[in-house]
């Protein structure tokens, strides 16, 4: 028996395989194509951010006119103001004393002898407010972090003036507010001033008793001490920047 030459037997094996191979092959067209986008500016942090997170940006800052950070401060979630008795206001979270909340300027310390009094809203670029220990900040508070950012980014040129009016049970007064900005090509500053004039007028009652052993009450005591007072605040927030010719900023 005379066997093909083996040209013909390689031919024969390579016809059989083809119909193999066409069975493997995936039609291009069932090929789908999946494409994702996302972008920052649909990111709200006080929305998508967790329970223990609130942020407090710049639109809502401005949108009831404080003149002062603690009336911002007091219109947060968890965030109480409290005046102590030597009359400084202290901000306090979950209920504890105010020494337990921690305040950050721009993320870092605030320096000694800071108060928030001398911070004007106009300055203030968001508010930070954390709940729980983060990795983004130190963790040396037990009530909490309040992280205020100011306003770094600045217009060529920016000219605005407010003019308010501030009325509540115990308080009432004029307010007004300035921001003043230049940039140039290597420096730039700004001034932010603000201030009001408040009238102070409320009432302080007190009512004391004193119940003997026996039950019998041999004293009552009410105390009503009438309150009146005018308080006129100035704020001002002073910036300068200088950028050198290796791009550090001063």
């Amino acid at each position: 028996m005379r066997l093909p030459h083996p040209r013909y037997l390689l031919i024969a094996a390579a016809g059989l395989s083809a119909p193999a191979l066409a069975q493997q092959a995936v039609p291009e067209e069932a090929v789908q194509k999946v494409e994702v986008k996302g972008t920052a500016a649909s990111y709200d942090p006080r929305r998508d951010d967790t329970a223990s997170r609130i942020v407090v940006r710049r639109e809502e800052i401005e949108r009831y006119g404080d003149t002062g950070v603690h009336d911002v401060l007091r219109r947060i979630p968890g965030v109480t103001v409290t005046v102590g008795a030597n009359g400084k206001q202290e901000v306090r979270m979950r209920g504890l004393a105010g020494g337990y909340t921690q305040i950050l300027l721009d993320g870092e310390r605030t320096p000694a002898g800071f108060t928030l009094d001398s911070l004007s809203p106009e300055t203030i670029e968001r508010i930070e407010v954390l709940r729980a220990a983060s990795a983004e900040f130190s963790t040396e508070s037990v009530a909490g972090t309040i992280n205020i950012v100011t306003r770094k980014k600045l217009r060529r040129s920016e000219r605005e003036a407010k003019l308010g009016y501030m009325h509540s049970n115990e308080f009432r007064g004029p307010t007004f507010s300035t921001d003043l900005a230049e940039r140039g090509e290597r420096a730039s500053w700004s001034l932010s001033a603000g201030g009001n004039h408040d009238a102070l007028a409320r009432a302080s009652r007190s009512y004391q008793t004193n119940t003997r052993p026996d039950g019998i009450v041999d004293m009552r005591h009410n105390t009503v001490i009438a309150e009146r007072g005018r308080m006129n605040r100035l704020n001002l927030g002073p910036r300068f920047s200088w950028t050198l010719d290796d791009g550090d900023s001063v």
